[in-house]
């Protein structure tokens, strides 16, 4: 270690820039158009930026939106992931320095008003998020990330747990199981389709969610992500973080009010948070 890194040294680092959002057709004939909000990270032989304030190595993020706009007016976007990769590629050739580069890509539809004559553009919920990652050899990966609040009113128990001396809570036949799920996976190889196989992911991960029976939030994500493995044939590995939210049923009966409609209290923290990595067996 040399004397200007004493007391501390640049352990990793990244740069890019985030979000980027172009607006184009949504389709050669379609009068709608698709928002698209773009992030782009960048790793490689940066230290001299960072240790010596050398920006040689580096392009100005302005210039990754510039050719995130070049790339869009140059090339019809029919595919989110080929248009990432194809910006990677673009921006890492501009950028020797450059080894590794991720782009993380959401979009959303602008369709038509079915009630209106005029032409006006209503925008619709999100598709599934797509990830595509690439190193100076120009492999990629591709993949998606979901995420989103989750609730399943029934089939959770737990029970049978370890008690030790901090242990007040007793074992629970029937709960509501809720809290927010981040998803992300990864493909083996680029699906014919990203967004129509990202979607497909996301449906499988929530539909086991919500149809299998729940022992624990640990249980439910092993299995939610063997489903997916199974029902999708591209997935290689499902990564699930579940921040659980507690909630209690409310009982009226102690302000001698008969407990009529029933109805719950949500607490915002703290918030139990499981994690689990499925990767398919090879």
């Amino acid at each position: 270690m040399n004397a200007s890194e004493a007391g501390g040294f640049l352990a990793s680092n990244s740069y890019g820039k985030s979000g980027i959002t172009i607006l184009v057709p949504s389709g050669p004939n379609s009068p709608g158009m698709r928002e698209i909000e773009i992030d782009l990270n960048f790793s490689g032989d940066f230290e001299d930026v960072y240790r010596s304030g050398d920006n040689s190595a580096i392009i100005p993020s302005d210039s990754m939106r510039n050719h995130a706009v070049l790339l869009a007016n140059q090339t019809p976007i029919s595919d989110l992931a080929d248009f990432g990769e194809a910006l990677l590629g673009r921006i890492m050739d501009s950028m020797p320095a450059a080894q590794n580069g991720a782009a993380t890509l959401r979009s959303w539809l602008w369709t038509p008003d079915p009630h209106q004559a005029s032409g006006t553009l209503l925008r619709q919920p999100d598709e599934v998020t797509t990830v595509v990652t690439r190193d100076r050899t120009r492999a990629s990966r591709f993949g998606g990330r979901f995420e989103g609040f989750l609730m399943n009113p029934s089939g959770s128990t737990f029970g049978g747990f370890m008690r030790d001396s901090a242990t007040t809570q007793g074992d629970v036949t029937e709960r509501v199981l809720a809290g927010h799920l981040a998803a992300s996976w990864l493909y083996e190889s680029k699906p014919a389709d990203c967004v129509a196989t990202n979607t497909l992911t996301r449906a499988t991960l929530v539909e086991a969610f919500s149809k299998l029976p729940s022992r624990s939030v640990q249980e439910t994500l092993y299995r939610m992500g063997k489903t997916a493995l199974r029902l999708v044939n591209d997935l290689w590995e499902v990564e699930l973080e579940f921040r659980a939210v507690p909630i209690s049923k409310l009982d009226t009966s102690p302000f001698g009010a008969e407990n009529q409609n029933p109805s719950w209290s949500i607490a915002q923290s703290p918030l139990g948070t499981s994690h689990a990595t499925i990767r398919r067996t090879k």
